[in-house]
Parts: C-alpha cells; structure tokens; sequence
C-alpha cells in the first residue's frame, strides 16, 4: 500500500472534496489548504483499511469524519444507557422485596409531600439527614407508592454517578481512563446493587465526583482567564458538595479529602511558579458556596447535637473496651473486602463475593501501584494521584471506624476504586497496543466482565433466597395478601413486645401512638393506598373483640401462636401461598 491513498466518491464530488489518508491515519481534503480540515482516525488504523471496493472507500469517509471526539461521546454514551439498563431493567422486582428500611424511606417520604412537611431530619430509625427521603417522597408523588416509585432516585443517581465519574477521570487522567472506568462502575456489582436501594448512601459518589469534577474545571477555566466561568463553576459545584451533608452520614469524612486537595495544590503550584491568590479566591467561592448548601442540617444538628451524634456512638468501635484492637482487627479484612472477601451481607452482595470480580480486582491493585508511584516520584506534581489515593483511604474510615467490611459504609471509596481500576486497565492496554489481537482479546475480556456482573445480580443473587429474606420478601407477601381482601373486610396484624427490633412510632387509628418493629414497615408500605391494618400486640388478641369474617396475621411468622389462644375469638387458620392467616368467625 502506497504512502497515501487519494479517492473520491459521490460525497467528496457534491462537496468538492478529495480525501486523502496517510500512513499516521489522518484523513484530509486534498484541496483544502488548512490544517483544520484534518479528520484524525485511530492510529496505526488507517494503513489496514481496504480502499479496492466503494463500501472500503465509505467506511474510510466514516472513519475520516468521526473525530477521536465524537467517539468518545458515542462511547460514553452507549456506557451510560448499559448504566441506565444496569440499574433500571425489573427493578419493581429485583431487588426481591423491600427492605425495612427503604419501606420507613418511603412512607415517610410520601407522608411528608403530602403534608407538605418536608424536613431537614428525620429523627426515627437512628436518625436520618432528610434530602434523601424528601427526594423519594417527590418521586413516588409522580410514579406511585411502589417499587419504582420508591427506587427511582437511587437509579438515576446510580447512573449519574457513571457520567460524572468519566467526566472527572477524562479531566485528570485521560479519556480512555475515563471510559474504561465508566465502564467498570457502570456494571460493577457493587455499585448497581446500592443503585437499586432506595438508600440514601447512593447520593455520596454522585456528590462527590461531581463536586470535584467541577472544582478542576473551575481551576482550569482559571488557567485560560475565564475567570467568570471559573467562578460559576466553583460556585455550582461547592453548593453541589454542600447538599451531600444532608445524605449520608459517611458524607462527614469527606472535608479530610478536600483539605488534602487544597494542600497538595497549594504545594504543586509552588512548584510550578504559579500565583496561588487565584486558585484560593477559586476554591474560597467553592467552600463558601458548600457551606451555603449545608446550612439548613448544620442548624439542625446546632440545635440538636444529640442527633448528630446518635447513630455513631452506636455503631462505632470507640463504644467497646479496647477500640484500638478493634481497629487493628478491621484493618485486613477491610484491606481484603476488594479481592478476597467482601460484605457478607446478602443486602449489599452476593455472599461473601469480593466487592470487585477477580479480574478487575488484580487491576485495582495495579492502579493502586501505579498510582501510588507517581506520587511518590512527583510529589505534589501528582496531584491526580495524591487526591485519589487520599479519598480512597478516607472513605474507607467509615469502615475501618465500625470493624469490618461493609459495602454501604464504604459507598464514598466507589469513586476512586473504579478510577483505580480504570488507571490498572489503561496501563495493561497501552501495554499491548502494538499487539492488535491480545489488545482486541483484552478490550473484549474487559467488556465481558459487564455480562458477568449481569449474571450475579440479576439470575444468582436476584434469585436467592437469602436475597429475598434479607428485603423482607415475607413482609411484601403479606402486604400484597391484605391488599387482595375485599376493602369491607377488617385486617389485623399482630406482633411481639419482646423483640429487639428497631421501634418506629405508628399513629393508630384510634389515637394511640405504637412503638412499632421496623419490620412492619414494609407491610404498611405495601399497603398504602389500601385499607390500612390494625396493629395488635399479640398477647391483646385474646382480649380484643374483632368483628366476624375479619382477618389476622402475624408479622413475625409462628406456627404455635394460633394453638397457644386459650381465649378471645374463634378464628379458623388457612394458608394461602407462604401466608398463614386467620379469619374470625
């Protein structure tokens, strides 16, 4: 094949074109005297390209016009739809239930639109930041009480959370980094498992790399002397930081990282010889602006301290005798939840899977090298890699501060993890890019890894019984049986004083006020819009007159409960699927 190849075709004729390709992929118009009319190709592509048939000469064209850009944009594209697929496809039954939790998230949320008594906290169950709740009370005012309705935030946070890290890995690394590590949290189990959770943790990834992303693009409008862009930037993206206060309570390490940023850009424009009054005014705007958008909770938890502090004391090792050995304790199992054995919850994983597939674990481990030793060789000049080495490690401190792995504690480590990832596959590809079939075998083994993860979650954990008891798959039943009685007919459900459940306070309709298990939660979420049931102790069912032809249930399941009654109504027992019910007769 000659040096260059010179055709024309029916496009380049009606444009008055003549393209011409070169060995180093670069496609011009040969009448064209500016060097802007250059389309590159992919290079070292262009010299295997066929040019003896008109379908060769339209594919060149193709390729001529389709700049590395445009590409990317596709690329990134078709990675935020699988995101999208990824944490949208069944979700009204996959996850196989609704978890207690998610069930208080919900009725709450519902409660507070429709009163329109939208709050900052919400102090039940531990204590919770409100946004999070508020934003499923508006989704469920529009796609219902349900499932989807209930789900639907965390989906499009979850595949925000893809676009936005692309967005930060392209601005600090490089755009391949950035796909590949799109790619890998787009379909990671990990991250499509808390997307399709209708906890607020989610919000922490997304806030946080979108925040970040959009304080460097602030930097780098500085560079250019856009300095009112500069400034709406920061502006936009502090405020966004700020919101993330009012999510999760692992959100609150975050300023760690942010003051390492601050400190390593600090000492790399020292290096540079650059002025450093631009970048604090830059990143004054950005804190400013944070500080703003956290206000509300901050004069929340001014007021009432005691909330701020609740679930931590709770939760955290500083509550047992010897905390230190504790910490010591966590350290390498949480060292190992990414390639040996993860969160053994069956909420968040599929067992005790590693929280990385095998593969994509070994190139975390050698992003971590990778960057690691840049850091060390550069110093502050990495700052890249200082950042995300420095959040990785802090937000793994919700962890570490609990005593052990856990894939929702460690929700705000996903962004850095998968960057990770991205910077281990880049290095592996660059490595065979004179190798076109291992490189092609590789790009397609990393591709697979997306139908893989698919299978985990959706066939083999979507499936598994453990999954579907751990989201009150038992609660949903029961739920869906009392909405399936005729409205007439009176429904009852009985629980126990004694459990160690978590109690949430019920307002009856009598006007008593019920401390009741969380567990009920997901039964009165399955009923809204239904006639809601009348909650018993079990020991007031013998001295309760109900009305004949009524029906009770039994939130906590017991085979003996029925034959223990010595008094009080006579009730005939049945079973209809796994629920065993009462009618009283």
């Amino acid at each position: 094949m000659p040096d260059q190849a010179s055709f024309r075709t029916s496009f380049g004729a009606c444009c008055g074109a003549e393209f011409v390709v070169s060995r180093t992929g670069e496609a011009y118009d040969a009448r064209a005297r500016s060097p802007n009319r250059k389309f590159p190709l992919i290079p070292g592509q262009a010299k295997h390209l066929r040019l003896t048939s008109s379908r060769g000469h339209a594919r060149l064209i193709l390729k001529a016009l389709v700049s590395p850009h445009v590409r990317s944009v596709l690329l990134l594209l078709m990675i935020v739809a699988v995101a999208v697929l990824f944490r949208f496809a069944a979700l009204s039954h996959i996850p196989p239930g609704v978890f207690s939790d998610e069930a208080l998230n919900g009725n709450e949320g519902i409660h507070a639109w429709r009163s329109r008594d939208l709050k900052v906290f919400y102090p039940t169950n531990n204590g919770r930041e409100g946004l999070w709740i508020n934003l499923i009370g508006i989704s469920e005012s529009i796609l219902g009480t349900n499932a989807l309705g209930l789900r639907s935030p965390s989906a499009i946070v979850g595949s925000l959370t893809v676009f936005c890290l692309y967005l930060l890995a392209a601005e600090l690394w490089s755009v391949r980094t950035g796909l590949l590590s799109a790619w890998f949290l787009a379909t990671g189990f990990w991250h499509v498992a808390l997307s399709r959770m209708a906890l607020r943790a989610i919000a922490v990834p997304l806030l946080l790399t979108a925040s970040l992303c959009l304080l460097f693009r602030s930097m780098r409008a500085l560079d250019t002397k856009s300095h009112s862009r500069s400034a709406l930037l920061a502006i936009f993206g502090g405020f966004i930081y700020g919101l993330g206060f009012q999510t999760y309570i692992a959100y609150r390490f975050t300023p760690f990282v942010v003051l390492a940023l601050f400190w390593v850009e600090l000492q790399r424009h020292r290096k540079l010889a650059k002025p450093t009054g631009p970048w604090v005014r830059v990143f004054t705007l950005w804190v400013g602006a944070a500080v703003a958008a956290a206000l509300p909770v901050g004069l929340y938890f001014l007021n009432h301290p005691s909330d701020f502090f609740a679930r931590a004391e709770q939760v955290w090792i500083f509550a047992e005798p010897n905390p230190w050995i504790a910490f010591g304790q966590g350290l390498l199992p949480t060292a190992g939840m990414f390639n040996i054995k993860g969160d053994c919850a069956w909420l968040y994983n599929l067992g005790c899977s590693p929280q990385l597939l095998p593969p994509i674990g070994l190139l975390f481990v050698l992003g971590v090298g990778l960057s690691l030793r840049r850091a060390c060789r550069e110093g502050a000049l990495a700052r890249a890699d200082w950042l995300l080495l420095v959040w990785f490690l802090v937000m793994l401190l919700p962890t570490l501060l609990t005593g052990g792995p856990s894939a929702l504690r460690s929700v705000g480590a996903l962004p850095p993890v998968f960057i990770l990832v991205g910077i281990g596959a880049e290095f592996v590809l660059q490595k065979l890019a004179n190798r076109s079939t291992a490189y092609h075998l590789m790009l397609a083994a990393f591709i697979a890894t997306g139908g893989i993860e698919a299978y985990r979650y959706f066939f083999l954990w979507g499936n598994d019984p453990r999954a579907a008891y751990e989201f009150d798959a038992s609660r949903v039943a029961i739920g869906r049986f009392l909405n399936s009685l005729p409205e007439s007919t009176s429904r009852y459900v009985a629980f126990s004083r004694n459990d160690d459940d978590i109690r949430i306070p019920y307002d009856t309709s009598d006007g008593r006020r019920l401390p009741l298990p969380i567990s009920a939660e997901t039964v009165l979420f399955e009923t809204q819009g239904h006639p809601a049931p009348t909650f018993l102790y079990e020991e007031e069912v013998e001295k309760t007159t109900l009305p004949t032809g009524s029906v009770l249930v039994l939130l906590q399941p017991d085979p003996k409960f029925y034959s223990r009654l010595k008094a009080g109504p006579k009730l005939k027992v049945a079973t209809t699927g796994e629920i065993t019910y009462a009618t009283v007769e």
